[in-house]
């Protein structure tokens, strides 16, 4: 989030999308992951409270769905931003980027209002308390939102990205070093989206097609594992983006650096200051 607030990253409208997906990747690992790290560990302050599982599943699921969005808006500005048409160039706008992340926001929390009213606590286990909300998240939520419509619009506008690259490669458009490094770094996310998306729904169609079918203990045992094998692998979306934005610039290697050398400066050893001032 430091990285894209850089003065070299601000000018870009892409930025606002990368450095808004990495406001919903915390936000939702600290709401998801960090609270189920401390259930592990027997801390249980408010995991039995009916309230916060309503209000937990709804901040997971709007924070979960605002991320993937702000990556299929920051590969729609690419895919803009590199069109040779002055037209389609409009759209990568700073203007554009801020009314997006409002309207994305306001749909998201609107759709995911059943959340609040059919989540609840039951045997102390924070699930649906209606079978065909559940039917609801299963056939239709999950597949469509995290399977087909992500799918289906990373794809074709990283194709449609990478077209516009190969004709773009030695004009004024991509002459800055941080644009082609924006690219760079949103071309790989992008390819690790659709193959983390493409395993979730290969499971969720697994589950579908089988879920009348008479199943031994090790069966259903080897398919919950698979099930939270994927769910793992799927959590590489909310924390690769700094590791895949580290490796491919470096322009944000050296932001980084200079980060944490200005942190360890700034906190000098007493003994250490005492000794500069006696020289």
């Amino acid at each position: 989030m430091y990285t894209y607030r850089q003065r070299t990253l601000r000018t870009s409208p892409c930025s606002i999308y990368l450095f808004s997906q990495s406001f919903f990747d915390l936000c939702h690992l600290i709401n998801t992951l960090f609270t189920r790290i401390l259930f592990t560990l027997s801390i249980e302050t408010y995991s039995k409270n009916d309230f916060y599982c309503r209000i937990r599943s709804f901040i997971a699921e709007v924070t979960s769905l605002c991320a993937v969005s702000c990556l299929c808006l920051g590969t729609f500005d690419r895919c803009m931003f590199t069109s040779r048409q002055e037209s389609l160039r409009r759209w990568s706008s700073h203007i554009f980027a801020y009314r997006s992340l409002t309207i994305i926001i306001i749909v998201w929390s609107l759709i995911n209002i059943p959340q609040i009213i059919f989540r609840g606590m039951t045997n102390n286990t924070c699930t649906s308390l209606s079978i065909n909300f559940t039917l609801y998240l299963n056939y239709c939520h999950t597949p469509l939102f995290y399977g087909v419509i992500p799918i289906i619009t990373l794809f074709y506008l990283r194709k449609h990205t990478m077209q516009n690259l190969q004709n773009l490669q030695h004009t004024v458009i991509l002459r800055s070093r941080m644009e082609r490094y924006i690219n760079r770094m949103l071309l790989f996310q992008i390819s690790l989206a659709l193959f983390t998306f493409l395993l979730l729904m290969i499971q969720y169609i697994y589950t579908a097609v089988t879920i009348y079918t008479q199943k031994d203990a090790l069966h259903t045992a080897i398919q919950n594992l698979s099930l939270q094998i994927v769910r793992l692998i799927f959590y590489l979306n909310y924390t690769s983006a700094f590791y895949i934005n580290y490796f491919v610039s470096p322009e944000i290697r050296l932001i980084i650096r200079r980060l944490f050398t200005c942190k360890y400066q700034r906190i000098r050893p007493v003994n250490a200051i005492g000794r500069g001032e006696q020289h």
